[in-house]
């Protein structure tokens, strides 16, 4: 009889500690107000193709270039810009960007090259839904580092913001603007924010862009924040720029058009319906792409 009275004693703490953990978690996703899940699929990891042994011509440079882009973002993936493409050639070691009748790539300079396009496009692969949208670039190109980002910034309202790349491999840098007096709200919300983190280096960039402009001082009204690759595949990237206080308006850097945030979500939405929606394989990618970026 002792033993029976301890059984059922075990069994009702048992289920009183289900319980408990079941109104825990209830309690943090109404305080979160989104569902505590992460991706059904795994994250897509992205690795560096094999050394080259040969040297390799502009030509070949470009069309394996534009290749690694679909095969790792999907076929659908919005194509490279001309002026990405000579900002690509010019990081690789061709100076003349895509001027024709250029020496080849040493295998070396082509290998450090593969490392460094590897590393950017598993940080686009997590926001992939953005890359697919077609209607707005809203993620801009390689062809936009900081210096680009600021003269597309240049007069426009509080709450305008471009997302882009930098020079650290797993972040994406949101450049927001700010009021000049809210200067310092925005250092302290960006740095005490668990996904998001002030950027307050001189610069971010690697080489500035297109190439063409000169580096000069970021106006005060400027700020510049690094949205972590863990955070946004947790998150997804809709999710995450909300986080910083103030974005309301995307600003498409390829046609200056500003957008409300809210494209960002409407984004996702296209890229769920594109994936159930595309037949055999390239469902099967889409579809991990996209739930790797979209939290259920």
């Amino acid at each position: 009889m002792g033993w029976l009275l301890l059984c059922l004693v075990a069994v009702v703490a048992l289920r009183l500690a289900a319980g408990f953990a079941r109104r825990q978690s209830g309690a943090a996703r109404s305080r979160s107000g989104t569902p505590l899940t992460s991706p059904q699929w795994p994250v897509k990891v992205i690795t560096a193709p094999p050394p080259r042994a040969a040297p390799l011509t502009l030509p070949a440079f470009l069309q394996d270039v534009q290749q690694q882009w679909e095969q790792q973002l999907g076929s659908s993936v919005r194509p490279l810009a001309p002026a990405e493409l000579a900002v690509l050639a010019r990081r690789a070691g061709f100076i003349g960007g895509l001027a024709p009748d250029q020496p080849p790539l040493p295998p070396r300079a082509a290998t450090t090259f593969d490392a460094w396009l590897s590393c950017r496009l598993e940080m686009l692969a997590a926001v992939a839904p953005a890359l697919h949208y077609r209607p707005a670039r809203l993620v801009a190109g390689f062809d936009v580092g900081r210096a680009e980002a600021l003269e597309q910034l240049q007069g426009q309202p509080p709450g305008t913001f471009v997302l882009r790349l930098g020079s650290v491999a797993d972040h994406l840098v949101l450049s927001l603007v700010t009021e000049e007096q809210a200067a310092e709200q925005a250092q302290a919300c960006g740095s005490g924010a668990s996904s998001v983190l002030l950027w307050e280096g001189d610069s971010d960039d690697e080489g500035g862009g297109r190439g063409g402009h000169a580096a000069r001082a970021a106006p005060r009204s400027v700020a510049h924040f690094l949205l972590g690759l863990p955070a946004l595949r947790l998150g997804g990237l809709n999710r995450i720029v909300r986080e910083v206080e103030g974005c309301r308006r995307l600003l498409d850097a390829s046609t200056g058009q500003a957008h409300h945030v809210g494209v960002l979500r409407k984004a996702e939405k296209a890229a769920l319906a594109a994936a159930a929606a595309a037949p055999g394989r390239a469902a099967s990618v889409l579809s991990m792409l996209v739930s790797s970026c979209i939290p259920s």
